[in-house]
């Protein structure tokens, strides 16, 4: 499998979830963002900036995604203490950002961040990912072929 392949996989997997979820987010294949691995085996997500950052669901844009659920006697605590974890106008970034990690896609029924998100736009993300490995694995042995190449 080379570079060619997997953009080709790429674009017919994207063609795809566009037939199946016509209002999907172009920019991150209905996924919401690009998941990364964060330390020591634990996950993370840079949220789309086309979606999640507006609030929308990624597999369909004209739904606005789900706010996460907090208990309500930790959010009464929190309130009396002047602290609104909806009142998004108070956020800085960061605070936004983990907001909207933690918000469910009402299409995919599953929190950005946590959710068990299997299906195309996964398959994307994971050719994606191949994609980065190649491109590294390339690199590298380009950079071990130069330095023999100049001894």
């Amino acid at each position: 499998m080379n570079q060619q392949d997997i953009d080709k996989k790429i674009k017919e997997t994207r063609a795809k979830i566009i037939v199946l979820y016509p209002n999907s987010c172009t920019s991150c294949s209905g996924r919401g963002g690009r998941v990364f691995s964060s330390y020591d085996g634990c996950y993370d997500i840079a949220p789309c900036e086309d979606c999640v950052l507006k609030g929308l669901d990624p597999l369909d844009m004209t739904k606005e995604l789900l706010p996460h659920h907090y208990d309500e006697e930790l959010l009464e605590e929190w309130r009396e203490e002047g602290y609104d974890p909806y009142d998004l106008s108070k956020m800085d970034d960061k605070e936004l950002k983990d907001h909207y990690k933690n918000c469910t896609s009402p299409t995919q029924c599953e929190e950005i961040l946590h959710g068990s998100w299997t299906g195309l736009p996964t398959f994307v993300q994971n050719l994606l990912d191949l994609k980065d490995e190649l491109n590294l694995i390339q690199k590298r042995y380009e950079n071990l072929v130069l330095s023999e190449d100049k001894k």
